[in-house]
């Protein structure tokens, strides 16, 4: 009970979150495109999804209120914080079904380990919607400079809407019943591939340029979920955070010495960005160890401190809108070239920045799009 009181105090102390991020420094790379377009909560149900699809102005209230616990089913049954195992122990406590939260760190950072909070289908689902539109990951410096392929960041990705079926909406509400920070503060999905030797340095989640916080503020929290096994290498490892606890040879030397998560397919890390004043953890420095033998599919969703502006609902292809206020300052930089799969959109993500990247014209009368 105590891991779901720290993240209802968490919620109370965003109004302090919203003050102070806009003066968060870091030394972290920005990322293009990691702030894809959400949909906002009706009032009454913040911290929860609501089910729009089969709603009508006619449907019963009680028939609302059954949607409801449904939704809320999921929350009541996630099980409770279990203390860290041994580092070389990832069985999942006694649950057979290997699913339990462990503790990896009380503070700084804070950090989660949710075994089993993937299916292997939900997994296999997830990588089968993203593979086709794979591209080279970018970064960038800063918001007024273009993206360019770095040894920074050498793995491939790409986005998935949150809405793009029923299995993403579904896990997109098991995200926000573990962390009890609403849909609506998240960012699109991004699915990554690492192939052998293919890593990620070390690097803080917030953002160290102020024009990057106006849309949702700064990234508060991640869930990184693991879409595969890997035979050796690809962890995710904590850099500021030293471990003299003993690893086996399963492990590969990159994450020795420091706190450290193996990569297995359905778990899913929690970790904070920022504490609760609106100050960065820098502890929370992560990097991603080279894959050494195997392949490493990852889905990183960032959590904002607030809502994202969105002109348009997010999918709705028949709005033309950009949902990211920096849409016209990266397309000026040639994001729409370099970035297309964000900017422009693709099987499974309907661009963030179209109308910038001109991919369709708005009606002046209405604002839907016209090709």
């Amino acid at each position: 009970m105590a891991f779901l009181a720290l993240h209802f105090i968490l919620l109370s102390l965003l109004p302090t979150l919203l003050v102070r991020a806009g003066d968060v420094p870091g030394e972290a790379e920005s990322l293009p495109g990691w702030k894809g377009a959400t949909y906002v909560l009706p009032p009454g149900l913040r911290g929860r999804e609501r089910d729009t699809a089969n709603e009508s102005p006619g449907l019963p209230e009680d028939d609302l209120v059954q949607v409801e616990q449904q939704k809320r089913h999921e929350s009541e049954a996630l099980p409770e914080p279990a203390e860290q195992p041994a580092q070389g122990d990832s069985s999942g406590g006694s649950d057979p079904s290997g699913r339990a939260i462990i503790q990896l760190s009380a503070d700084e950072p804070r950090a989660y380990l949710f075994k089993r909070f993937l299916t292997d289908e939900e997994c296999d689902h997830i990588i089968a919607l993203a593979e086709p539109s794979l591209e080279r990951s970018t970064v960038i410096a800063d918001s007024s400079s273009g993206s360019e392929v770095s040894e920074i960041r050498t793995s491939f990705g790409t986005f998935i809407d949150k809405k793009a079926d029923a299995v993403i909406e579904r896990v997109e509400r098991r995200i926000e019943a573990w962390t009890h920070l609403p849909v609506s503060h998240q960012e699109a999905l991004q699915v990554l591939r690492y192939n052998v030797g293919q890593k990620y340095v070390p690097h803080h989640d917030y953002f160290s340029d102020p024009p990057e916080t106006l849309q949702g503020g700064h990234r508060l929290a991640t869930v990184l979920m693991y879409l595969s096994n890997v035979t050796k290498g690809g962890e995710t490892v904590f850099s500021n955070v030293p471990d003299p606890t003993p690893k086996d040879h399963s492990w590969s030397d990159c994450a020795k010495g420091y706190l450290a998560v193996k990569p297995v397919k359905g778990d899913a890390l929690l970790f904070f960005s920022m504490h609760p004043d609106g100050t960065p953890d820098e502890a929370s420095m992560h990097y991603a160890c080279p894959v050494v033998e195997g392949v490493k599919w990852s889905a990183p969703k960032w959590i904002h401190v607030r809502e994202f502006d969105v002109a348009g609902e997010e999918g709705d292809p028949s709005v033309c809108a950009d949902t990211n206020g920096m849409c016209d300052a990266w397309a000026a930089a040639g994001e729409c070239e370099t970035n297309k799969n964000y900017m422009e959109g693709g099987k499974t993500f309907v661009g963030a920045c179209r109308k910038a990247c001109g991919v369709c014209k708005p009606d002046s009368s209405n604002g839907t799009a016209v090709s």
